[in-house]
């Protein structure tokens, strides 16, 4: 193969070009936003709206490839709301590249003709979901466990710290927040803190801090929350469905 006589500080140069688009690509190439066989798409014609929901991060799980819609959101789906699933790629998978490609996938849903929009996620899934509502205003957020820090003393402090910024900037929208009994990305008074900045905003919201019965940074996943809060969650972000 025959190589380009370019001079060095030329090569060079287009060298760097070349991984710094690849680098700003990267935001958004790798994403995918997928329909879930178990809830076929009604589409934007005929839903009422779309729910996106957001998978947590693992540091040895490929999360993206065991993530499924959860059962919580059924209720939505009966009432005529389309659900669909972001997977975040496995690799450098932080903060700021999780809500950009929500912000993305929200991009996608509403080029397609989705007027009403509902962001949920679990733990950094549910992170993202508030950090997007920043920069998008969308109709609703549902976040069980938000966390995008780890577990010793110090992270966690400083996820407290950072969510109370992440959630006094959000736009005006429904918020629905869940904290567990014994979860260790979150520090007990992670739901008050939320309760105060947000009725301080005048922003609709319900919190569940908490809840007798269900505990771990996982509780979402119980059939009892299914059963006890996934109508709940219908009513809050829709009352319409009634």
């Amino acid at each position: 193969m025959r190589m380009l006589n370019l001079p060095r500080g030329r090569f060079s140069g287009l060298l760097f070009l070349l991984l710094f688009v690849i680098a700003g690509c990267s935001q958004t190439q790798f994403f995918s936003l997928d329909k879930v066989t178990k809830y076929p798409v009604y589409g934007p014609a005929k839903a009422d709206g779309v729910v996106i929901y957001n998978h947590g991060r693992s540091r040895t799980v490929d999360t993206a490839a065991v993530s499924r819609i959860p059962n919580y959101l059924e209720p939505l789906y009966q009432s005529n709301w389309d659900l669909l699933l972001l997977k975040r790629p496995v690799t450098g998978d932080n903060r700021n590249d999780a809500t950009n490609y929500l912000l993305a996938a929200i991009k996608q849903v509403r080029d397609q003709g989705y007027k009403r929009i509902i962001l949920a996620g679990q733990s950094a899934g549910g992170w993202a979901s508030i950090d997007a509502a920043r920069k998008e205003k969308v109709h609703a957020i549902i976040a069980t466990s938000p966390a995008a820090h780890g577990t010793n003393d110090t992270s966690v402090k400083m996820g407290t710290v950072a969510f109370g910024d992440i959630l006094n900037d959000i736009k005006e929208t429904k918020v629905m927040l869940f904290f567990f009994n014994r979860d260790p990305f979150q520090t007990a008074d992670r739901g008050k803190i939320a309760k105060r900045i947000l009725g301080d905003r005048k922003i609709e919201h319900r919190i569940i801090d908490h809840p007798r019965g269900l505990s771990g940074h996982g509780a979402y996943r119980r059939k009892y929350f299914t059963s006890r809060y996934g109508p709940q969650i219908r009513d809050f972000v829709d009352p319409a469905s009634n």
